[in-house]
């Protein structure tokens, strides 16, 4: 059983008896507080608890669940006394003067004995025990087995993911990073571009195609907590003349994915969008603010998609995480993903290609930007890093039930000849190039701006150096 109500506009007492609710119960406070200072779950079903004994002083404003039940507006105070379901035990702040996630005091979602658990972290109260908690629930503690927060995280938050794509290049490290996150994936592929070989243990794969409507909604149907769509055609050049082909995967397959979330009830998608939107830059480094003007249809297509996204959000609550990232490179830095990209577009995968002896040489389109060696420069991001922003996005809507845009780059640009001479080093193969004309739609230099992900996400780029972009991918490709 669960104390749940707290910080409540009437702010009476609360004796619980031997049938208290339960821990999905409606008035549990929400955890998008954004007062999380002084967090107290307790599980008691076996002591009369008195809320004033706990906190004595009246509880901190905050953001509670259920209005109906508890009230939007709740007393002022200089801390908050929070109890509410351990799904929600994952987004508490852990303080200096609180105990860490790792303290020892931190129930396991995993133990048998969770008959009167305490987890406490406070920003802004001193954490005593023993003062706290009157001595009826401590001695409801004695005998419990304490564990590591951690589990109590990946329990409590394990969701249901579909992953769309999730055959593919991009898609295949985020399933991964999915599931050592401790979530359920699915993957729902049509192996155009991805391979069963990038399939894994504890996966379950729906082969399907997002222009199947049926299958997309009788999939949904099963019941998932949220969507990450990576399928679309990407490749910008080709875009430009087969627009009719990117029209109807990119954006009218969104839309199907998007029919079959609003007939299941799913609620959340991070959609993988592109720095293409922004077309020639204005400025660098190029941030959320930027005006949009592709510069190529496939660009086009991801902004046409998060526009729809910010309609299905007002009309029927569909939280979204549209991530705008810019070169996606490399490989899983741990050996794991090991099948090579299917007719690659991207610069990298081209790259290695022709240092395996995989085509006979590398076409650089143009040599006469106004870049420091003529080539165009991009922002390179690596796949890994790419693979934590997703998960970080859609754990973030689970928490905040708010939609995001935000840029994933590495901050640093590298022009096409810069790469070529990495590659070179690391490989020690010549890698023979020719250069040919621009291809239409292709600006001079595209390099990020990241603050809003440092800020939302709490993402970085950990492993975007040309060092690592290019080292990973020969360990792919050499063999």
């Amino acid at each position: 059983s669960l104390l749940q109500r707290a910080c409540a506009s009437t702010y009476r007492k609360y004796a619980l008896s031997a049938r208290a609710p339960r821990a999905s119960h409606p008035p549990a406070i929400s955890a998008k507080s954004p007062h999380r200072g002084g967090v107290c779950f307790v599980a008691s079903a076996r002591v009369r608890f008195d809320i004033q004994k706990v906190c004595p002083q009246r509880p901190r404003a905050s953001r509670l669940a259920s209005a109906r039940d508890i009230g939007e507006k709740s007393a002022p105070g200089r801390r908050l006394l929070r109890c509410f379901s351990a799904r929600a035990l994952r987004h508490t702040e852990s303080m200096p003067s609180a105990p860490r996630a790792s303290h020892p005091s931190a129930i396991s979602a995993k133990s048998p004995h969770r008959v009167g658990a305490c987890f406490v972290a406070s920003a802004r109260v001193p954490y005593l025990p023993h003062l706290a908690i009157p001595s009826s629930i401590l001695v409801a503690l004695h005998g419990a087995r304490w564990g590591s927060v951690d589990a109590l995280n990946k329990e409590n938050m394990r969701m249901k993911v579909l992953v769309i794509g999730g055959a593919g290049y991009i898609g295949s490290h985020v399933a991964l990073e999915l599931m050592e996150a401790g979530h359920e994936v699915v993957v729902y592929d049509n192996l155009s571009s991805g391979t069963r070989d990038n399939l894994f243990d504890g996966e379950r794969f729906i082969e399907g195609d997002i222009m199947d409507a049926g299958l997309l909604t009788t999939t949904l149907a099963e019941g998932y907590d949220g969507v990450i769509h990576l399928a679309a055609f990407k490749a910008a050049g080709e875009s430009m003349t087969a627009p009719e082909k990117y029209a109807s995967n990119n954006i009218s397959g969104t839309i199907n994915i998007l029919n079959a979330m609003c007939a299941a009830g799913t609620k959340r998608i991070v959609f993988s969008s592109s720095a293409a939107v922004y077309g020639e830059p204005e400025y660098l480094p190029v941030d959320e603010k930027h005006p949009t003007r592709p510069e190529n249809f496939y660009g086009f297509t991801k902004l046409e998609v998060e526009r729809f996204l910010v309609w299905y959000d007002k009309l029927k609550g569909i939280r979204y995480s549209a991530l705008r990232y810019f070169n996606a490179a490399g490989y899983d830095v741990r050996g794991r993903v090991k099948s090579r990209e299917q007719n690659p577009a991207n610069l990298l995968p081209v790259i290695m290609e022709a240092a395996a002896g995989l085509r006979a040489e590398l076409r650089i389109f143009g040599d006469d930007y106004q870049t420091p060696d003529g080539t165009g420069v991009r922002d390179y991001v690596h796949v890994n890093d790419l693979a934590a922003a997703h998960v970080a996005a859609l754990e973030r809507m689970a928490s905040t039930d708010e939609s995001l845009i935000v840029n994933l780059g590495s901050e640093a640009g590298l022009s096409v000849l810069e790469i070529v001479e990495a590659a070179r080093r690391i490989t020690g193969k010549p890698i023979p190039l020719r250069i040919e004309g621009r291809r239409a739609g292709d600006p001079a230099g595209l390099v990020a701006s990241s603050a809003l992900a440092a800020e939302k996400l709490g993402w970085k780029a950990r492993h975007s150096d040309v060092d690592s972009l290019v080292s990973s991918s020969w360990n792919v490709y050499k063999n």
